[in-house]
């Protein structure tokens, strides 16, 4: 019996059956473990509403990955979902993607049943330049912000956020919109009286100090100034004292206003019911004024500070508090039945806009924010440079 050598065909043949040393099995491939290389993402400052390039690379071990496109998804304001693309390089994917809100965001994507965490992120939104020195804000009926300027002229933002100048009285210090539209405005000496196209609906009123102001609904304004006082303004410009002695300190609960004790008020605003509220700031203490007997209460003493103050349509009153011991810096809900911490923040300025949404302003930060209440965030939308 003789042995026959196998034919070269034969040999060749039963190299392509059996798997070369070390190489991967069909099976070992698709077992293999994911890896992700982001090639491009965020970019170091995010701007919320301008594009950016997602780009990523996949393998499956030493392979080019081939499965489904990853999916990217983020967690902010609102969701953020993006699909990627394929390219014309094996395992890789790409996608334009854009941060719809400003806030703090946290980015992943998921392959294949596996998900890479891509970071966290604070995005931020577009400079506006008219934007220099923003001190007070006041929001209108229809859903503008009304911007006051110690170095620049009043602003007016529109709901879509577009910037312009509403009136070019400088070194405004306090802005308030009054129940019948008209817009009112302290600079260092004097109030105006405003229509909403930004003209003066008559002379200013000397008060010959700096005041923060607000209005009621029969044009009747008041003026809260650090010198320990509450000043009262008639339809006729007539001055005369709401609140205070003028002496610093605190006393008078249950008496007259006129016959009370400030201690260098921040702010006033007046509620639906005619009440008029006093941010005594140095007695960290929110005061009231009865509008039919003109007796003076403390509606709280439990927030911090307050710096800033304004009214609710449904009676609440909301105001900005500074730091002070273990009460933390923020923005407080006081009704009659207590007082409610809704964001912890620093902010000079508060304002409610006609759907009940919190605008703040800081001034420090030249930004003008608003409250998500759902998470207590404060959200910038928008901002000036430097800032």
């Amino acid at each position: 019996m003789h042995c026959v050598k196998p034919t070269l065909l034969a040999v060749a043949a039963a190299a392509v059956a059996l798997p070369t040393a070390g190489a991967p099995t069909e099976s070992a491939a698709t077992n293999a473990p994911l890896g992700l290389r982001l090639l491009s993402g965020p970019p170091a400052h995010p701007v919320a509403g301008l594009p950016w390039r997602l780009a990523v690379r996949v393998r499956r071990g030493t392979r080019p990955y081939t499965g489904p496109p990853p999916v990217l998804r983020g967690s902010g304001d609102v969701s953020l979902l993006a699909r990627t693309a394929r390219t014309k390089r094996p395992g890789v994917f790409s996608a334009l993607v854009r941060f719809p809100t400003s806030g703090p965001w946290t980015l992943h994507v998921r392959v294949d049943g596996r998900t890479f965490p891509l970071g966290a992120f604070r995005v931020d939104v577009p400079i506006t330049q008219l934007i220099r020195d923003p001190f007070a804000i006041a929001a209108t009926a229809e859903g503008s912000l009304i911007i006051a300027q110690r170095g620049g002229p009043l602003l007016r933002a529109a709901p879509d956020r577009t910037v312009s100048v509403f009136a070019p009285i400088q070194d405004v210090t306090s802005v308030a919109v009054t129940p019948d539209g008209r817009v009112l405005a302290s600079d260092a000496t004097r109030v105006h009286r405003l229509q909403l196209d930004g003209s003066e609906a008559g002379a200013p009123v000397a008060i010959g100090v700096e005041g923060v102001v607000d209005g009621d609904s029969s044009g009747t304004v008041y003026a809260a100034i650090y010198e320990n006082r509450v000043l009262r303004i008639d339809t006729t410009g007539n001055v005369s004292t709401f609140a205070g002695t003028g002496v610093q300190g605190f006393a008078g609960d249950g008496g007259l206003a006129t016959l009370a004790q400030l201690s260098h008020p921040h702010g006033v605003a007046v509620g639906p019911d005619g009440s008029v509220y006093i941010a005594d700031s140095e007695n960290a203490r929110i005061r009231r004024v009865d509008p039919s007997t003109g007796v003076i209460t403390t509606f709280a003493d439990d927030v911090g500070p307050p710096i800033a103050i304004t009214a609710a349509p449904d009676g609440s009153i909301y105001t900005v508090g500074i730091a002070r011991g273990t009460t933390p810096a923020g923005v407080w809900r006081t009704t009659a039945s207590g007082s409610t911490l809704v964001a912890q923040g620093s902010g000079n300025g508060i304002t409610l806009g006609p759907d009940g949404t919190i605008y703040l302003n800081q001034w420090e930060e030249k930004r003008i924010s608003r409250i998500d209440l759902r998470s207590g965030l404060i959200r910038t939308i928008l901002r000036g440079p430097g800032s």
